[in-house]
């Protein structure tokens, strides 16, 4: 990202933020916007917020804003409005998470902005060394997620519903339409271990330990943070986005084998490590597709193909 375009995007942060305070405090003043951090859509800012109390004394309120790196589609407009929705949504369950605060969604200057409140705390280490367990905070993330009865929620939230097994046909034939042929066989194994035709759960799509802040100094549970990728959907789906098919999840031996067991510990209903390796080998099949539309280089390619060879032999070996 260029000087020019990050000064563009931190005035776009500290507009929308400016704006969203003035909506509820008009005496209120902002801090200088400051970088937070980034992904595949959104840059965010972090900002400090002087609110005058009914008593004359002043709190401070931190907001990220989270700008669009680029214009978006009607379709990803409306993708972050259901995220409103959904986090506005969740907000009214028993949750043992916590959850930001959506104060605004506003177009300013031609890129979308989602200013939301800060959660404090510091993201969760990827690693198992050192004693630190991150399997066991996002299992239990996760298994509260699944669990949660959405019957009755409407489409407006959580999008069509679908159901387990309609979403894993639904992913291998986004997939299966640009396979090289050298993934027929991973294709026939995802059709051979189809989950059953049960109502799918709530999948917040992109559990990695980033989106996830612990050790709040008020000693708060987790929270979850970035809900872009929010669906309807099969289980194992959430469990794969972290694990990405790689041998040694977490760094740790047994990182695949700790998570489930974690996951299972607090879910009533398991999933195993076939589960798991169905959605790792669409992820992984996938991934490559996206390589292929960015025109990667044929090395690039060629080795996201040894990678899902290589996945499928292992997942074959947890079917016996």
């Amino acid at each position: 990202m260029g000087r020019r375009h990050a000064r563009f995007l931190r005035a776009v942060a500290r507009r929308a933020a400016d704006q969203a305070l003035r909506d509820r405090a008009r005496s209120a003043r902002l801090g200088q916007a400051r970088f937070l951090g980034e992904g595949l859509d959104y840059v965010a800012y972090l900002m400090d917020a002087e609110l005058p109390g009914a008593d004359g004394s002043e709190g401070v309120l931190q907001l990220v804003a989270r700008v669009a790196r680029r214009g978006m589609s009607a379709a990803e407009k409306e993708r972050a409005r259901r995220e409103v929705r959904l986090l506005e949504r969740l907000g009214r369950e028993a949750l043992p998470f916590r959850l930001p605060a959506v104060l605004s969604l506003e177009e300013v200057e031609g890129r979308l902005v989602m200013v939301q409140t800060a959660c404090h705390g510091i993201p969760l280490r990827p690693r198992g060394d050192a004693g630190a367990h991150p399997w066991e905070v996002i299992a239990e993330v996760a298994a509260s997620l699944h669990g949660l009865d959405i019957e009755g929620w409407s489409q407006d939230v959580i999008g069509p519903g679908r159901g387990r097994r309609e979403h894993v046909l639904a992913r291998r034939a986004d997939v299966a339409e640009e396979a090289p042929a050298e993934f027929d066989a991973a294709l026939g194994f995802v059709e051979e271990h189809l989950p059953a035709e049960r109502p799918g759960v709530l999948l917040h799509g992109d559990l990695l330990p980033q989106n996830i802040r612990v050790d709040a100094p008020e000693g708060d549970p987790p929270a979850v943070l970035d809900w872009t990728y929010a669906t309807y959907g099969d289980p194992a789906h959430d469990l794969a986005v972290v694990t990405r098919g790689v041998r040694r999840p977490f760094g740790v031996d047994e990182g695949r084998k700790l998570l489930l067991e974690a996951y299972n510990a607090s879910s009533a209903e398991p999933i195993t490590l076939v589960d798991l390796s169905v959605h790792e080998l669409l992820l992984r099949m996938g991934l490559h597709a996206q390589l292929a539309a960015d025109r990667a280089s044929e090395a690039e390619r060629e080795q996201a193909v040894r990678f899902v060879e290589g996945l499928l032999r292992r997942a074959r070996e947890h079917t016996y």
